[in-house]
């Protein structure tokens, strides 16, 4: 997926991402309500089974790698082979009896994208939605900068090793003068001496 990003560009990943999900979704649909017609019971009650998961847009995103990024032949063992063949040694790995749908929707998805079937590689997000994802995720990743990791084992045992050096003070006093010191255990235990803190 990465590859196709980086060919798209990051907007035009997210617009392609949204539209195979939707274009592949109404093809599973379509394609479940044509196989009980076309399909014999016994036959049809396998294919019935849908797997969860993003399966559309994983195989929407695979056809789009396969029309996007170009294929070298490598020699491996005596047969040549395409550089690709790993890629799509897992996702077959992903096919099962009940992936048959949504993979076969996400790449004829994939395609109705890449023959841009009305004007579908055109269409973006409008730029108040942009705009609103990019305030969102800062927004996310300004918390989780604020939010402390809990300390680490090797933290916890030099402030084991601090607490015996000096009894009469206490975990969190350690722990401030830890952070004084940057870390430095000889600088926290001047800082301790002196009970400058």
């Amino acid at each position: 997926m990465r590859s196709v990003e980086r060919i798209l560009g990051t907007r035009k990943f997210a617009a392609f991402v949204f539209v195979a999900g939707v274009v592949g979704l109404t093809l599973s649909v379509v394609l479940l309500a044509g196989a009980r017609w076309m399909l014999p019971a016994r036959i049809y009650g396998a294919v019935n089974m849908v797997a969860g998961g993003p399966l559309v847009t994983v195989f929407a995103c695979l056809a789009q790698y396969y029309m996007l990024v170009p294929s070298k032949r490598v020699r491996a063992l005596g047969v040549t082979v395409g550089d690709k063949w790993l890629t799509y040694g897992l996702a077959a790995n992903l096919l099962g009896e009940s992936a048959a749908v949504p993979a076969l929707a996400g790449i004829m998805a994939g395609a109705v994208y890449a023959a841009d079937v009305a004007g579908l590689k055109q269409w973006r997000f409008p730029q108040c939605v942009e705009h609103a994802a990019v305030r969102l995720m800062s927004l996310v990743t300004s918390r989780q900068a604020r939010v402390q990791r809990p300390a680490n084992r090797a933290h916890q045992e030099l402030i084991g090793r601090l607490q015996g050096m000096f009894p009469a003070a206490g975990h969190e006093q350690i722990a401030q003068a830890l952070r004084l010191a940057a870390g430095d255990a000889d600088r926290a235990v001047s800082i301790l001496l002196s009970g400058s803190q």
